[in-house]
């Protein structure tokens, strides 16, 4: 590394250790100030009911999605004193242990940070890589870039699986990048560790690490062109290995009690962690996608090759996107000139990550690219390290790069700050005045918007209000009094509040699209909108 000109970018300064743990912390408060902020979304129930039931002792609600984030959801609940209830489907359960009021906010709120544990993890593991990647600056760059995005910052404050995802992939993606170094004990025992993490929060995980591992090793080896080991190491590669898949193997079976199983019903065939290999069969023998698809206005069962390219586009914030870019360029320059890099390797693990998620995903959101997110961050912070080092020798163009480069890191800051609470709406300047156009589902409406709902009616003194509404809750336990669910062949008048996925013929069957002829009376939060429909005029006699 040269010399700095700065002492404020001092790479070996302690002080960006202490901007990345402040980074962190404040970004986890601004997740927890949005727990009373959103209803539950329309997934929240199912997994709080099935982290309940799987504390009790039993895994059979959506046995399909494996159990850590669930687990890690309902462990507030279960201290709470909430207990499994047995309702015939997860969906009914989670909306019987919610409750009503206030137990209802209490329990969604207690369920939302189990998840917060996962966005610390993410950030521990940006800093990391990015050090690495760079020095102490990178690794402060990279937090800041991971916990300034709003995509990221939603689903951090949900309880789903789509966080707890995106942390145990990036920490695997970084452990595999380690053990390609030195596959000794300590990296297998990480990788092992964080894959046993990683295949038992989604099942996902396992295209991507599929498609993933081979390029970041194919990139590897391509740049040493020929072993990427001496004799030594090969010799202790499949040690090394065993090493990984036995502790892989064992972290997911203590994430599934250490219980024994049946693999198949009827046949005495038993197995650790059998109800891992159960769902992964009934995961991948029975489809989920229940709904089209949504992109520029049309719908499709079949979905497009483009959906998430195109989702990228509209919902990474500008200046990451441009910093990530850049980082991306490098790394594929490296990659031609055949050089040892982590910026390649990120390359190639997020183009294997966004092929992963363009088969095995159902174009209803961004979320299951969050990993994706955590990759573009790793990649901006190279670029803004490397642009600061290596800017123009002439002074006035050195200073116009650096100046470009503390102002790109600082909008990326001020993004979350002019979406809160709204992360999960959040669309970059690309996707126009109309976000709604371009994409719905969890990108922008999922069910979130039932306390201001209330708080709207209150205020303008609406007595009852029909609801077209793309969610799990229970309108009257989220505090909608005199509600009611819309009908799909009705035409009332009065109040009625539509989600913009109904809106958009998403939900619904297109049952709900009249309501676009009308004008509306205002927007409730980001995915409601409000109309009001006149009685007919009385005729005279």
């Amino acid at each position: 590394m040269t010399a700095r000109s700065s002492l404020s970018f001092e790479p070996a300064s302690r002080s960006w250790r202490a901007v990345a743990l402040v980074v962190t912390i404040a970004a986890a408060l601004a997740i927890a100030g949005t727990y009373f902020t959103f209803s539950n979304t329309n997934d929240e129930p199912a997994h709080i009911a099935a982290g309940v039931q799987w504390l009790a002792g039993t895994h059979v609600y959506d046995a399909e999605h494996p159990p850590l984030a669930r687990i890690a959801a309902a462990i507030g609940p279960w201290v709470h004193g909430d207990r499994a209830l047995g309702a015939s489907s997860s969906i009914d359960e989670g909306i019987r242990l919610l409750g009503r009021g206030a137990h209802y906010r209490t329990t969604l709120a207690l369920a939302r940070l189990g998840e917060l544990p996962f966005f610390v993890m993410l950030c521990a593991v940006a800093w990391a890589w990015g050090r690495r990647l760079t020095d102490e600056r990178g690794g402060a760059i990279a937090v800041i870039l991971v916990a300034s995005n709003p995509n990221v910052l939603a689903h951090a404050g949900l309880a789903t699986t789509d966080l707890a995802l995106a942390a145990t992939m990036t920490a695997a993606l970084f452990a595999f990048v380690s053990w390609l170094d030195a596959p000794r004990w300590p990296p297998s025992l990480s990788l092992g560790v964080a894959i046993g993490f990683a295949i038992t929060t989604d099942y996902t995980a396992l295209a991507m690490l599929a498609l993933a591992f081979p390029a970041i090793y194919f990139v590897r080896r391509r740049a040493t062109e020929g072993p990427l080991w001496g004799d030594e190491l090969r010799r202790q590669k499949w040690l090394a290995l065993g090493i990984t898949a036995g502790f892989a193997a064992l972290v997911a079976w203590g994430v599934y009690g250490f219980r024994f199983g049946r693999l198949i019903d009827d046949l005495p065939l038993f197995a650790p962690a059998s109800a891992w290999f159960r769902g992964l069969a009934t995961a991948v023998t029975e489809s989920t996608n229940g709904h089209p698809g949504y992109l520029f206005g049309e719908r499709s069962m079949s979905g497009w090759w483009y959906y998430y390219p195109i989702a990228l586009l509209v919902k990474t914030p500008l200046s990451m996107l441009l910093l990530a870019i850049l980082g991306a360029a490098a790394g594929v320059r490296e990659v031609v000139r055949r050089e040892v890099s982590d910026p390649a390797a990120l390359v190639a693990g997020g183009a294997a990550l966004l092929l992963a998620v363009g088969i095995v995903g159902d174009d209803t959101g961004v979320r299951l690219m969050l990993p994706i997110f955590a990759i573009f961050a790793l990649l901006g912070a190279r670029a803004a390290v490397e642009l600061w080092d290596h800017s123009a020798s002439s002074v006035p163009a050195r200073r116009l790069v650096r100046a470009t480069v503390v102002a790109t890191v600082g909008a990326a800051m001020l993004v979350p700050m002019r979406a809160h609470p709204d992360y999960l709406a959040y669309f970059n300047p690309i996707a126009g005045d109309r976000p709604e156009l371009v994409l719905v589902d969890s990108n922008l409406d999922w069910g979130q918007d039932l306390y201001r709902l209330s708080a709207v009616m209150k205020r303008m003194r609406i007595d009852s209000v029909a609801v077209a509404y793309y969610g799990s809750a229970n309108l009257d336990a989220a505090g909608v009094r005199n509600a009611r669910l819309l009908a799909a062949a009705e035409r009332p008048t009065g109040w009625i509040a539509a989600s913009q996925t109904m809106l958009a013929g998403v939900g619904g069957d297109g049952a709900y699209e009249w309501l676009n002829e009308l004008q509306p009376v205002g927007r409730v939060g980001s995915s409601l909108m409000l109309y009001y429909v006149p009685p007919p005029p009385r005729q005279r006699r």
